[in-house]
């Protein structure tokens, strides 16, 4: 009798056949076109297995759950239908991710989603091969024999580029400014992400654009040179030393405070075994010319004092970024990797310095040191938490070997102007490794790139407004090098910016932005005043009449750009009809700057301000070696002066750009703050019960002291903010009013926009 065979050991869970897994949407939805394309039912394929497990239950648990699940496939097949039948392939990525010519191109979405975007494109659809064959035409060159380097040098004839163009010119919109070609914002929206990113991350943009001018020659020249010139302290120790970056304002020689031209920093190289010592002056494009011009005028008329004083141009030599935000230092230590060369005690610290938050070190603190090529390590790796954080690592830094570095070596410069090794070179490196993915390792042959990193703040120096500033680093590397470096700044989850937030960054910390809110005291905020007003005025005209605000309906007296002669006509002792005779060009007005801020007390007690400010002026000057200003000035001074003041608003309403700032006298402010204190009480939110929105809507074309040169709603206030331009005479004419309120740091404005017609209360605090 023959053996019987032996039975198959059964499934351990009691003899239940094991449940067979439902396979993904996706598949089903492939295998669907399959038996679509053999003409079987659609039913069939997508439920296809589901059948066999519900004959395969006996019990009603196994049903029920069973069925459970086949409802549940028909539901995401049902998902996946009507999304593939409303949507395109591309249109399923983050909008970061997409690109313009993936509706054409199923190579310009990721691998994953390529055979779908295949079959969404028309097969007659020739757009990509087109483009192909154009692209091939652009990479030699035109019909005419010009190469494709001739051509983009030939679009550069009045403007520059900067060495991230190409970047920008693909994720920005791109326009001709001061005499470059730059990304003002991205064409993605993103207003209240790029303030979450500054505020809570890190945000960067290419400052390439900023000019340097070096100075070189004896100390003692050089700090007589630009004492004449601006206005600020740069002779101090921590700044000779080279230790920290001074903020001074620029002017003509030998003119303040009248020939103002903006802003600059002034960096001091350290003190090495050579006599000479040398001089950045970092300068916004706008007034680059205007600086320069200065200083070399300045120089070959005072011979005898400054004729020892070389001047260079840097501009072609250097390159810079500005990193914002908490985590401006991450992004830092991620992308970079200092040398092997630099002290080990050096590394600890700036490993310190990097890791922690911006805001917690010297305004304007300066670091030199050397990085190997960043992208050699890209993509940049996480950093690990720091073993042993100093508690200081900045006074460790701040020595003149922390702050040294090759950067201001003209032959280094030279040799780094162009990265030794392409992209493709490096990728040929990566391709011949044995583990994919692994980073380079530096060798003898690849670049080592000097750096110099500056603190960079943009914050108010008015008391309470500490917590609206914005804390990052400035990063200074060799030309040619920009485009290496932002590859891995941009991978690090830092947001790229352009020139419109960050004048959005400086209104919300308080702050004026150059040239922009600096209306008519220099020619480069006068340029672009002008230059806005045409263009809010050519977009106004091409509204037709029922569209637009009638500013003439509406009291509007200046809608486009202010008419300083006008509005300071009353404060000269001249009508209006006289300001207007004798033009714009025998009437300048000029900035109150920070240096004189201390005498504004004396200048609300004085009984003669005019006297008071004319003396203050000559102080000054009589300090930086000027000639003392004559008394046929005096008056002329002082109903000239306009100073800059943040815009607070009282209650409801938001400022908006060319808001009028009107005076409010002792009566007017306590019948405008007691309705304001009677609606606190009463809670009248809403504005049928507002005492204040019936004072505002009280028509007064007189008293107008300033204009709001930026202002909008706040996100770091929750309320309405802005920043304006007023005259000294009125500011002072608040001051006195608020003295005899008994409240005398509290000044009360008026402000109305230009689009409308009730006036808000506003409180002015001076910016310092």
């Amino acid at each position: 009798m023959a053996p019987k065979p032996q039975s198959k050991p059964g499934p351990p869970n009691g003899g239940k056949k094991p449940m067979r897994s439902i396979q993904k949407t996706e598949d089903l939805l492939k295998q669907n076109v399959h038996a679509k394309r053999r003409g079987q039912g659609k039913e069939r394929g997508v439920l296809k297995g589901l059948y066999d497990l519900v004959k395969a239950s006996k019990n009603l648990p196994g049903s029920v759950s069973t069925r459970a699940l086949e409802i549940a496939a028909l539901q995401n097949a049902i998902k996946a239908a009507s999304a593939l039948s409303s949507s395109r392939a591309f249109q399923s990525l983050p909008r970061h991710l997409r690109r313009r010519a993936a509706s054409h191109n199923p190579r310009r979405v990721p691998k994953r989603l390529r055979s779908r975007a295949a079959a969404e494109i028309d097969p007659g659809d020739m757009t990509v091969k087109m483009h192909r064959k154009k692209a091939k035409l652009r990479a030699r060159g035109d019909l005419r024999g010009r190469s494709r380097t001739i051509q983009l040098r030939a679009r550069q004839a009045n403007k520059r580029w900067l060495g991230t163009h190409i970047f920008h010119a693909k994720r920005f919109h791109m326009a001709n400014i001061w005499g470059y070609r730059l990304g003002m914002t991205p064409t993605l929206k993103g207003f209240r992400a790029a303030y979450r990113a500054a505020r809570r991350r890190a945000i960067i943009q290419d400052t390439s654009f900023m000019g340097v001018i070096e100075l070189q020659g004896t100390q003692s020249q050089l700090v007589a040179l630009l004492s004449k010139v601006s206005a600020g302290p740069f002779t101090g120790s921590k700044y000779v030393t080279g230790l920290r970056v001074a903020r001074i304002t620029a002017y003509h020689f030998g003119t303040f405070p009248l020939g103002l031209i903006g802003p600059v920093e002034v960096l001091w190289q350290p003190a090495g075994e050579r006599e000479g010592r040398t001089v950045w002056v970092r300068v916004h494009p706008s007034t680059f010319d205007e600086v320069w011009e200065t200083v070399t005028t300045a120089i070959s008329t005072h011979m005898d004092e400054f004729g020892a004083v070389l001047v260079h141009d840097l501009r072609s030599t250097l390159e810079s970024f500005e990193i914002t935000g908490p985590l401006a230092g991450r992004v830092l230590s991620r992308s970079l990797r200092v040398c092997n060369s630099e002290p080990q005690d050096k590394k600890r610290a700036l490993a310190s310095l990097l890791h922690g938050d911006p805001a917690e070190c010297p305004d304007g603190m300066v670091v030199g040191f050397k990085v190997y090529d960043p992208r050699l390590s890209y993509p940049p790796a996480r950093v690990q938490e720091a073993p042993t954080l100093l508690q200081s690592p900045w006074e460790t830094l701040q020595t003149p070997n922390g702050v040294s570095t090759d950067l201001w070596d003209t032959d280094v410069r030279a040799k780094l102007s162009k990265p030794r090794w392409k992209k493709s070179d490096l990728d040929t490196r990566r391709h011949q490794l044995d583990v994919p993915g692994t980073r380079l390792s530096a060798t003898v042959n690849d670049n080592r790139v000097p750096v110099l990193l500056v603190k960079s703040t943009l914050q108010s120096k008015t008391a309470g407004q500490e917590a609206s500033g914005f804390h990052g680093w400035t990063l200074l590397v060799p030309h040619g090098w920009s485009m290496a470096f932002l590859p891995s700044f941009v991978y690090c989850n830092s947001r790229l910016a352009g020139v419109v937030e960050r004048r959005n960054r400086s209104r919300e910390a308080g702050v004026p932005s150059f040239p922009e809110h600096y209306s008519s005291v220099c020619h480069a905020s006068d340029a672009w005043e002008t230059q806005q007003s045409q263009e809010d005025q050519v977009r106004w005209l091409r509204k037709p009449p029922g569209k637009r605000p009638e500013f003439s309906v509406l009291g509007t007296r200046w809608p486009f750009r202010p008419v300083w002669s006008e509005v300071l006509a009353d404060a000269g002792g001249t009508s209006a009809e006289e300001a207007v005779t004798n033009g714009e060009a025998e009437f300048r007005t000029w900035l109150f700057n920070v240096a004189l801020v201390p005498c504004l007390p004396t200048l609300v007690a004085a009984e003669d301000p005019a006297a008071r400010l004319l003396e203050c002026v000559n102080v000054f000057r009589q300090r930086r070696g000027l000639s003392q200003l004559p008394l046929s000035v005096m008056q002329e001074l002082f109903t000239t002066a306009l100073c800059q003041v943040q815009v607070e608003m009282i209650g409801r309403g938001s400022p908006s750009d060319m808001a009028t700032i009107t005076e409010l006298d002792a009566t007017e402010r306590n019948i405008w703050l007691g309705a304001h204190t009677r609606d606190q009480s009463t809670g009248a939110n809403h504005e049928g019960a507002s005492e204040l929105l019936k004072l505002g809507e009280e028509r007064s074309d007189k008293g107008v002291i300033g204009f709001v040169t930026t202002g909008n709603i706040s996100l770091t206030r929750g309320e309405g903010h802005g920043l304006g331009m007023i005259s000294l005479v009125g500011y002072l004419r608040l001051l006195v009013a608020a003295r005899q309120s008994q409240q005398p740091e509290l000044a009360v404005a008026k402000v109305k926009n230009r689009d409308g017609h009730v006036f808000r209360l506003a409180s002015l605090t001076l910016v310092q």
